[in-house]
């Protein structure tokens, strides 16, 4: 994985407004178009390659499970699934029905997303837990967060693994702060230092 999709798919990390959607499965309550985010990031590649910056993305239109940012500068509008550290990406197909049973969030909730690589079909399985609602410290205040792990492994004797742990803040409508690690030696940190 490289550090520039690392650094495009960790481009939206929190928004302050909450769009509203019935809490049904499959819905996520997300931030509200228009809200901006700054956050700063920091990344360890397999290869021991160390970079860090910040990024400012701001949050468009979301349906159902996937949220929607761009990325200062671009027009481009890029999928943020939550949870999920490839499903927003355009690398994987993922098990769309399986996911959104993760919603509503409720503490102790357990899912398993297969995932398939469109490049050459290699499938991997997550499994996804949600953890207790806690007070994270960010920049520019606490917040209340669920704290969610997914567990990505490769199949049929492939040695992958990558856990990814994530906050989600439902009064912010957006995850505020990621811990990814894999089996490469590869390790990804961001966090939200403003909204606006």
């Amino acid at each position: 994985m490289t550090l520039h999709f690392l650094r495009s798919f960790f481009g939206a990390l929190a928004f302050v407004a909450v769009v509203s959607h019935p809490a049904a499965a499959g819905a996520a309550d997300f931030a509200k178009p228009g809200t901006r985010i700054t956050w700063s990031w920091s990344a360890l590649s397999s290869d021991g390659t160390r970079e860090k910056g910040t990024n400012t993305v701001q949050a468009a239109s979301s349906r159902g499970h996937v949220g929607k940012y761009k990325r200062k500068g671009e027009s481009k509008t890029r999928n943020f699934v939550p949870a999920c550290w490839v499903c927003g990406g355009d690398s994987y197909n993922y098990d769309k029905k399986a996911y959104a049973e993760l919603w509503p969030l409720e503490t102790g909730k357990t899912v398993q997303v297969t995932l398939k690589r469109k490049k050459d079909g290699r499938v991997r399985v997550s499994t996804i837990t949600v953890g207790k609602l806690q007070k994270v410290k960010l920049a520019f205040g606490t917040v209340q967060a669920y704290q969610i792990t997914e567990v990505m492994r490769g199949i049929n004797g492939s040695s992958y693994k990558a856990t990814y742990t994530s906050y989600w803040a439902p009064e912010i409508g957006w995850n505020v702060k990621y811990d990814r690690k894999s089996s490469s030696g590869s390790r990804y940190k961001g966090e939200v230092t403003s909204v606006q």
